[in-house]
């Protein structure tokens, strides 16, 4: 690990808050009935969650970076795929064609239960649409998770020009201290502060 990297990281947790180093992006396949079918190769969300995880691996030097693009046999079994994909990861993307985020209907009841009883994924999870999200949705809401979505551009010529989305993205993943987040320098003076929890660990730890 860099000196810059682990002093980036060293403050991120005196001051509470936590930067992710194993990151897993989920496309609408993983999330829905998997019907078997083989996915074009110019599927959208494929190559989207592709492109992301590469340029999250190089750009934020992270320990592991994993897609997910296949679901169950069932709904059952979808859900419990991803839980299982979580447990190995601090951080979550969800990547989805703007026009079809109805496909997240299915998982949201089971999802409002996870995150009941882990509250943390609130903030630890963030949703990419590709193209504006359209109004269609039924039950899914697009702005459950604290971070508000992120849009890019649905022609993937843009993706690399469309920075500050990379930014949202970077600063998700890696939070930036603020002076007003670095611990005090005298903590005698202002008591002991509750703020300074780091965020709840990887699920596996949890258990």
């Amino acid at each position: 690990m860099s000196s810059i990297r682990f002093g980036i990281v060293f403050q991120a947790m005196s001051s509470g808050i936590t930067p992710s180093n194993h990151l897993v992006i989920f496309t609408p396949h993983a999330l829905t009935i998997d019907n078997g079918i083989p996915h074009p190769p110019t599927d959208i969300s494929n190559t989207f969650s592709e492109w992301l995880a590469r340029k999250a691996q190089t750009e934020l030097d992270l320990f592991s970076v994993a897609t997910k693009s296949v679901g169950g046999a069932d709904l059952n079994e979808t859900f419990e795929n991803f839980l299982k994909a979580l447990e190995v990861a601090d951080c979550a993307i969800i990547v989805i064609p703007g026009k079809q985020v109805c496909l997240l209907d299915a998982i949201y009841p089971r999802l409002l239960v996870h995150l009941t009883f882990r509250p943390w994924w609130l903030r630890r999870m963030l949703l990419v649409s590709l193209g504006e999200i359209a109004k269609n949705g039924k039950k899914f809401d697009p702005k459950i998770f604290n971070h508000p979505p992120v849009n890019f551009s649905i022609s993937p010529k843009k993706w690399e020009k469309e920075i500050n989305q990379w930014k949202e993205i970077a600063e998700f993943i890696h939070p930036t201290v603020t002076e007003e987040q670095t611990p005090s320098q005298n903590p005698t003076e202002n008591g002991p502060s509750t703020s300074n929890q780091i965020d709840a660990p990887r699920e596996h730890d949890k258990e």
